[in-house]
């Protein structure tokens, strides 16, 4: 097995040398890619989960994606799922902690969770910048 790793490591030197790796060890490398292949190896690149599993994906949203409906306007619960191919085009409510936020799914958003794309937290500017724009004096002015 170290031979193979080996083999695999020292793949540039095969190609200077004119050589081509033998079949069985191109395809023991490329074993799990079957599993994300519909995600491409950017999404392969910052998976923190083993390929073997393949992506995470809810089981509601496993039985839409299985039956081949819509998710637009479907409420999402599950954060941790992540957006599948099969999704692009549509619209999903998910859900932020107090309410649902409408995200719409893109190409660039594959292989992201969903909970990216629902914050969580208010975006609020600085007390000092919303007096200055108020019309208040600010910080050291009389």
């Amino acid at each position: 097995m170290s031979s193979i790793a080996s083999l695999i490591a020292s793949r540039s030197s095969f190609a200077r040398c004119g050589h081509a790796l033998p079949a069985a060890i191109s395809q023991a490398r490329h074993a799990a890619s079957p599993l994300l292949s519909a995600f491409g190896s950017a999404a392969r690149a910052f998976s923190s989960r083993p390929l073997w599993k393949g992506a995470f994906v809810d089981a509601f949203l496993q039985r839409i994606k299985n039956s081949g409906g819509s998710l637009n306007g479907r409420k999402i619960w599950s954060r941790r799922s992540s957006i599948l191919p099969e999704f692009v085009g549509s619209s999903a409510l998910v859900y932020n902690g107090k309410t649902h936020v409408r995200c719409r799914v893109t190409e660039g958003k594959v292989g992201h969770k969903f909970g990216e794309f629902a914050f969580t937290r208010k975006r609020r500017p600085h007390r000092a910048i919303t007096a200055k724009k108020a019309g208040g004096q600010g910080k050291g002015r009389k």
